[in-house]
């Protein structure tokens, strides 16, 4: 029962990672440099989407952590500490997931999150008039 709950976990964090994917400007692996009441400082190491500076000021999203036991309920966690290493996703310069690099067994590897992260989007669907 265990492992079918992690497996299907394992899938929603892939659908999670590659809807963000999708709403995300920019994605960057960053250190957190400093943190203040309005948001943080961070170092990008590795780019991934987006153009911009080697240096970001960004703005964690208002809300509260989710709760549940299983790793996808903490999907979208916009916490963040000096000196830790995140894989973040941006738009507009507000955090949608800061996403540490250090894992979980039950959490998608780093690896396997930017093959999400990296996939070409679907181009909108179209339809003809006739």
């Amino acid at each position: 029962m265990h492992r079918r709950l992690v497996a299907e976990d394992l899938q929603r964090q892939q659908a999670l990672a590659a809807a963000l994917a999708a709403k995300a400007d920019t994605i960057v692996i960053a250190d957190v440099l400093s943190v203040a009441a309005d948001g943080a400082r961070v170092r990008v190491r590795q780019r991934i989407k987006g153009a911009g500076d080697a240096e970001l000021q960004v703005a964690p999203a208002n809300r509260l952590d989710a709760l549940g036991c299983l790793p996808s309920a903490d999907f979208g966690n916009v916490a963040l500490r000096p000196g830790e290493h995140y894989l973040f996703y941006l738009a507009d310069g507000t955090v949608l997931r800061a996403g540490n690099l250090r894992r979980g067994q039950e959490e998608l590897t780093l690896a396997q999150e930017l093959v999400q992260a990296r996939a070409p989007m679907a181009p909108p669907a179209t339809t003809e008039a006739r």
